[in-house]
């Protein structure tokens, strides 16, 4: 039953993506923040993703301020790995 809750709320976002570049109009906005999170952990639990959520997805990579939490993040964890 979740799963198909899921991707019934996937099925929803996708409905906006198709006509958006993100979820209210063509402006990132913070409302994004949390699909974009929520598309990556779908991707590791396998479920599947249409082009409109990888397009979605590389548009928000894309975003310099993304590029650089990233990268800060990949630093933080190459830290901790040597403790």
């Amino acid at each position: 039953m979740v799963r198909e809750d899921i991707l019934q709320r996937f099925g929803l976002l996708a409905f906006r993506l198709k006509r958006t570049n993100y979820l209210f109009g063509d402006t990132f906005g913070v409302a994004d923040r949390y699909p974009f999170i929520l598309t990556g952990g779908a991707q590791e639990l396998g479920f599947p993703l249409s082009a409109c959520y990888r397009d979605y997805v590389a548009r928000i990579e894309a975003r310099p301020a993304v590029r650089e939490a990233e990268r800060r993040e990949a630093l933080s964890e190459a830290s901790s790995s040597q403790l």
